[in-house]
């Protein structure tokens, strides 16, 4: 069996390439120990931060229950100012008073009537 010209180059590029790719991958790895890789596999896991929202979620539900349980307690205040009235003395209700004539007045009063 005859190796081509371009046989033997893909060889050579291979045997070049190959030791780049152990030397990058072991620059990437990170020597840990079993506690430090279960700390990081639990601090980095989606189902991990799934889990802690479902029990944060869970938690509140208690509250909210505990709470509905407990008294409640409602209060409510008013205050309304009243000023004096224009037309009145002291506000009691006598509203506005027409003044009366009177027979010592220098102005008769008369009561106009339509035509």
């Amino acid at each position: 069996m005859m190796i081509t010209k371009r046989g033997w180059l893909v060889s050579l590029l291979g045997l070049l390439v190959a030791p780049t790719v152990a030397v990058a991958q072991a620059r990437d790895t990170i020597p840990l120990s079993l506690d430090a890789a279960i700390a990081q596999a639990l601090e980095r896991s989606e189902e991990v931060r799934l889990a802690q929202s479902r029990v944060a979620q869970a938690d509140a539900q208690v509250a909210s229950v505990r709470a509905g349980a407990l008294p409640q307690l409602n209060a409510n205040l008013a205050y309304t100012r009243t000023f004096e009235s224009a037309f009145g003395g002291g506000g009691g209700g006598g509203g506005f008073q027409p003044p009366t004539p009177c027979a010592s007045s220098p102005i008769p009063m008369r009561r106009w009537t339509s035509a």
